[in-house]
């Protein structure tokens, strides 16, 4: 599993975030009651814009950091 940070998915990300209607986090009283209600907003918002997707085998093992050469290299 694992989470997509393509640029479509971070554009909505910032999208939300500045629709976002933050003013009742400043009517908290205690900083420790307003943190966790932040908190738990931004955490929502991260993971409806991030889901967890499943990759399928290929594109696991498709690393685009390994070269052809790193390829050979490993090979048994």
């Amino acid at each position: 599993m694992t989470r997509v940070f393509s640029k479509s998915t971070q554009l909505k990300f910032a999208t939300d975030l500045a629709n976002t209607n933050w003013s009742d986090i400043y009517n908290y009283q205690d900083a420790n009651d307003a943190y966790n209600a932040f908190s738990k907003r931004i955490c929502k918002l991260f993971k409806n814009n991030f889901p967890l997707t499943k990759l399928s085998r290929a594109k696991l093992k498709d690393k685009k950091w390994i070269t052809l050469g790193l390829r050979k290299s490993s090979r048994p």
